[in-house]
């Protein structure tokens, strides 16, 4: 008679624990030390992002250190006074830097604007006009003194309303050069530099996953990963008989396709959905047990046989060795 203990949950749950762990943990090493550097264009990224950084720093919108670290001058905080738009000393790595934003505005729109996408450079008067908005509430500037990169303004005591109008103009000028079509150029192709070596974490899953979840069980006795192995699990046939081999390939295809990759796509879902089976349903099959016809079992509690064949044959052998010390 079959002889077949169940794997208790919290032992297969902690084999299946140590089998992640293993085929990650392996994937990470391998990627990173090995497939990255090897699809990963340093050269060509690193010179995209020095191209950008160098028309960044051109712009005069921008503070960059010796690091090609780059920061929008309006970003930093500290503009409390008129005074402040002419000049201010930031820090930005350790650095001290001296910035004047309505010098680096006006110099912008009227010398380097068609360098961003800009149709052509502005004349001082449609500076004044359309970045400045002289003689309208919305920046309170009544006059500008372009030798200086002064304000007079029409209302001092409304001198907040224009340090928020001026900065907000100067952030939006700096986003639009950040969107603009010669920097999109360079960091569109680092993206893309990017994703094609990261895409290589994916067949270096599976790979990995191939080695550990298929071809070592193949050649185990019952079908075991190296996380069974440890916990002393097993698998056999529903039926409670030793699992066929080619069953293993299916058990394979429908953990790694349906449970982890759809199970990615759909937030989990269908991972959940699997370990849930597991919990409640009868002999805690999974999805891929149910599409493997496999079902776990502890290996140190049971008794496994080929098939009925072998089991009838142990019985009847069972049978014969008793009878034989009854007669003795």
């Amino acid at each position: 008679m079959k002889q077949i203990f169940l794997a208790k949950k919290s032992k297969r749950m902690l084999a299946r624990l140590i089998d992640f762990v293993l085929v990650t943990g392996i994937t990470l090493l391998l990627f990173m030390f090995l497939i990255f550097p090897l699809t990963f264009n340093q050269d060509q990224y690193l010179k995209n992002n020095q191209e950008a950084v160098s028309l960044y720093n051109e712009s005069g919108l921008f503070v960059v250190d010796e690091s090609d670290n780059y920061r929008g001058k309006s970003s930093f905080n500290g503009f409390n006074k008129i005074e402040d738009l002419y000049s201010k000393e930031v820090t930005f790595e350790n650095h001290t830097y001296t910035i004047q934003l309505t010098k680096s505005l006006f110099e912008f729109y009227t010398q380097k604007y068609t360098m961003f996408d800009g149709q052509k450079v502005f004349s001082l008067d449609t500076y004044k006009q359309e970045i400045l908005k002289l003689n309208t509430t919305e920046s309170n500037i009544k006059a500008y003194d372009e030798m200086n990169h002064t304000f007079t303004l029409m209302d001092d005591s409304k001198a907040n309303d224009t340090i928020s109008y001026f900065t907000s103009v100067y952030t939006n000028t700096s986003q639009n050069i950040m969107s603009s079509s010669i920097i999109k150029k360079y960091t569109d192709e680092n993206e893309q530099i990017m994703f094609h070596a990261l895409s290589f974490i994916v067949p270096t899953l599976l790979g990995i996953s191939f080695i550990f979840d298929l071809i070592i069980p193949l050649c185990m006795p019952n079908g075991e990963t190296l996380g069974k192995k440890i916990m002393h699990l097993g698998l056999v046939s529903k039926d409670g008989y030793e699992l066929k081999k080619y069953f293993l390939i299916p058990r394979f295809l429908s953990y790694i396709f349906i449970e982890y990759i759809l199970g990615i796509v759909t937030f989990g879902g269908t991972f959940l959905i699997s370990y849930t089976m597991f919990l409640f349903v009868k002999k805690r099959r999974c999805i891929h047990d149910f599409l493997s016809n496999s079902v776990v079992i502890d290996k140190d509690s049971s008794i496994i046989f080929k098939d009925a064949k072998e089991e009838a044959f142990y019985l009847n052998r069972q049978k014969t060795l008793g009878a034989t010390n009854e007669t003795n």
